[in-house]
């Protein structure tokens, strides 16, 4: 919290579906400084994977998920996609003031807001272009 009481990280929640067919998944961003050992994901009864993670407010964040160590994989709902350094396009958490994300979570505070699922690889929503390059 800030010194006038004001929330200063938002817990935002990052899940991927089993059909992703993954052993293990790390979320990857600027908010952790593109660490792939500092925000894995934890197997859920379904066969997906979720984790929660506190993310300073006021910015947007690039990240993407981490498949098994070496496949990079978009959040096809993130908030927006943004070009990268390798030729693809990285997701885009935004956590600014007026977002749809922080309006939502700051009308029901009962729980973590939530980063969108990424859909299975054979999927292409919204006929973005899939990148594996790495970060």
């Amino acid at each position: 919290m800030s010194e006038d009481g004001e929330r200063t990280t938002r817990a935002v929640v990052f899940r991927v579906p089993a059909a992703l067919g993954a052993t293990t998944v790390a979320v990857v961003g600027e908010f952790n400084d593109w660490n792939a050992d500092s925000d894995l994901l934890e197997p859920e009864e379904d066969g997906g994977f979720m984790c929660v993670v506190d993310v300073l407010i006021g910015r947007t964040y690039q990240y993407r998920y981490l498949i098994d160590g070496h496949r990079w994989e978009n959040d096809w709902h993130a908030d927006a996609y943004a070009p990268n350094a390798f030729g693809g396009d990285d997701s885009v958490l935004d956590l600014t003031d007026g977002s749809p994300r922080l309006a939502a979570r700051d009308a029901s505070e009962d729980g973590p807001a939530k980063a969108s699922e990424v859909e299975p690889a054979d999927k292409k929503p919204g006929g973005r272009k899939r990148s594996s390059a790495k970060k």
